[in-house]
């Protein structure tokens, strides 16, 4: 059933081990769904999905693309871009990028703040 899910960790640079940590779940659950021994549960199949930032149809390999196109559909080719570079970034690089973009908005709503008040 999950057809790209051995790919989709290795992607990401993370053993069975870290994986099924991250998922709250044993090793051999996760050894068991790669080599398709047994099927996980449907809040499994989410967390996986929302891990790895893929559809369930591309997890159980309905999709054979990974491309998320209707996660934005913006009039803003920055914003497009954006969606799609990050994209491409493996799992490690999205979480500091997140982090980044994160302090950014705070520094900028900080700044708004700062600014109103002066006015």
């Amino acid at each position: 059933m999950l057809e790209n899910l051995k790919s989709l960790r290795l992607q990401n640079n993370l053993t069975q081990k870290e994986l099924a940590q991250k998922l709250n779940v044993s090793h051999s659950n996760v050894s068991g769904w790669e080599k398709g021994k047994w099927q996980p549960d449907l809040d499994s199949v989410i967390k996986i999905c929302k891990l790895f930032g893929c559809s369930s149809d591309y997890l159980i390999g309905l999709k054979t693309d990974n491309k998320n196109s209707e996660v934005i559909k913006s009039k803003d080719p920055l914003e497009e871009e954006l969606v799609n570079l990050f994209s491409e970034l493996d799992f490690g690089s999205k979480n500091q990028i997140i982090g980044y973009v994160r302090s950014y908005v705070n520094l900028q709503n900080q700044n708004k703040l700062k600014n109103e008040v002066k006015k």
